[in-house]
Parts: C-alpha cells; structure tokens; sequence
C-alpha cells in the first residue's frame, strides 16, 4: 500500500516531468513545441488517463421540482406517485461524476471500542488496537487479492490483476458524539497499476460484491 495521490499523477510527478523535461526541452523550440514536451512530461507522470469531467446539471432536487411542474402543465394534473418515483430515478441517474476513490471504514463492535476507551489498564487498550489494526490489514490483504482488477479491451470486456490498491489509512478515536470508536478510515483510489504494466480505473465491482465477506 502507497499513499493516496491527486488528480491521476504519479506521487513524484513533478520530479519525473522535470526529468522529462531537461531530457527533451532543446535549444531554439518554440512555444508549440515547447508546449507539446510539457503536455508529454504530464503523461510521463500520469497514471492513466485523468478523470473524466462531466457537466453539472444542477441540484437534483430542483430539478426533480421543473420535471414534476412540467409533467402538471403538459397533463393538467398533478403526478402520480409512479411517476414521481420514475422522475427521482431518472434525475438520479442522470447526473454523472468522476469516481477518484472509495472511503473504506474498518471498526470493530461497539462493545469492543467502549472497552478500549474506558479501560484503565494500558495493556488491555494495546490488546485491542493491535487486534484491530491486524484485522483491518487482513481485510485490505484480502481486498486486493480478491477486489483488485482492471478491465480492458474496447468497452471494458475483460477483466484482468493489478499489482493491488493504492490508499491512506486515518485512525480515528471516536464518534460525532464523541463516545469511544476505534476505527480505520482507508481511502482507495480508484487508480491501479495493471499486470500489463498500464495505469487504469478500479474496476468497483469487486469491491462491493466482497463487501460481507471482508468485514
């Protein structure tokens, strides 16, 4: 496991688009040319393409709102509730962002965290952070041995390893309330390195259908 990185770049990007850079900037080039070497170096340092950016269309709610209004002036009635359902349905799927990663949270039983903040003796708090630490790591081992793959071909047809996940791991102490909650947030990038050696998207499939199984 690395550290999470931004925006589709390599964690030593700049350093590698320098490389890049006093390897192939020449004297005498112009602006276009100097400008393609900086558009190389970029993908030099990229892990793939860069995110995908769609257009917003705007908050869901006020959109479901103009849709409903639309529907009672075209049919001169208020929507039904079939139809109000179909309208948050399509507004929601509609709507389409980039995914730069998952936030995975690891936390043990309620029971076992009270114990852990309240307990007096330090051996025992030690006990229970080693265990869930081990237990955190044990799930993320088996995420990337069971949830780690890419696709590739035209559309995505076949689905092939990757050399694991790429993430950052948060330890928090507690709740919103602020009651005892040992757990792990770990955020992963949707990013990984192929078995072919090329930077593509997590395919989230199997992060989801390992879901139960991992906790």
């Amino acid at each position: 496991m690395t550290a999470l990185f931004g925006l589709g770049l390599h964690p030593n990007a700049d350093a590698l688009m320098a490389d890049y850079r006093r390897e192939h900037v020449r004297e005498g080039m112009g602006e276009k040319q100097l400008a393609k070497v900086n558009e190389q170096a970029r993908r030099a340092a990229g892990l793939g393409r860069p995110f995908a950016s769609y257009e917003d269309l705007g908050p869901f709610d006020q959109r479901v709102v103009e849709r409903l209004a639309a529907i009672r002036e075209e049919a001169g009635r208020g929507p039904t509730v079939a139809e109000e359902k179909k309208v948050r349905r399509e507004g929601a799927q509609r709507q389409r962002r980039a995914v730069a990663g998952f936030d995975l949270v690891f936390t043990p039983v309620s029971s076992v965290s009270r114990l852990w903040g309240l307990d007096p003796r330090r051996w025992v708090r030690e006990a229970i952070e080693q265990a869930h630490f081990a237990a955190r790591d044990a799930a993320l081992r088996q995420l990337e041995e069971h949830a780690a793959h890419t696709r590739i071909g035209s559309s995505g047809q076949a689905q092939i390893e990757t050399h694991g996940l790429i993430a950052a791991v948060f330890d928090h102490a507690d709740n919103r309330l602020g009651e005892p909650n040992l757990h792990s947030h770990v955020a992963v990038s949707s990013k990984v390195l192929g078995a072919d050696g090329t930077w593509r998207a997590l395919d989230a499939r199997g992060l989801y259908r390992v879901t139960v199984a991992a906790s």
